[in-house]
């Protein structure tokens, strides 16, 4: 019985775990969008790469090193691009960054897979 019950307590700490980690990357990615869209409006894009820089450690626990390194890249390349001028580049690694961070959305959206 009282192995059960530890499972039990196991087993629902790793159900908050899922879903604590779920909501942190919702919350980066949503912070992520807000921030690549005011770009366009003129904004640094030094804030997103500060802003990528510290979460990215945690938000790659559960995120694959590939999707991470390309999220850099593209957060790279948008600085190149508003510090030479690019506009069509910018508008382009924009558009390649939000369709980044919306695969991690559906990456680690909370769905009874997710759970099991």
């Amino acid at each position: 019985m009282r192995s059960l019950s530890i499972t039990v307590a196991l087993f629902l700490l790793l159900i908050i775990c899922i879903i604590f980690n779920s909501l942190y990357i919702h919350r980066c990615a949503d912070r992520i969008t807000e921030m690549a869209t005011e770009i366009l409006d003129g904004c640094e894009a030094r804030e997103l790469e500060m802003f990528w820089n510290n979460n990215k450690a945690y938000v790659g626990i559960s995120i694959s090193e590939a999707q991470i390194d390309n999220i850099s890249r593209i957060i790279t390349s948008i600085q190149l691009d508003q510090e030479y001028g690019n506009t069509p580049e910018l508008e382009k690694d924009v558009a390649l960054l939000l369709q980044a961070v919306e695969s991690l959305r559906q990456y680690e959206s909370l769905s009874i897979q997710s759970l099991f």
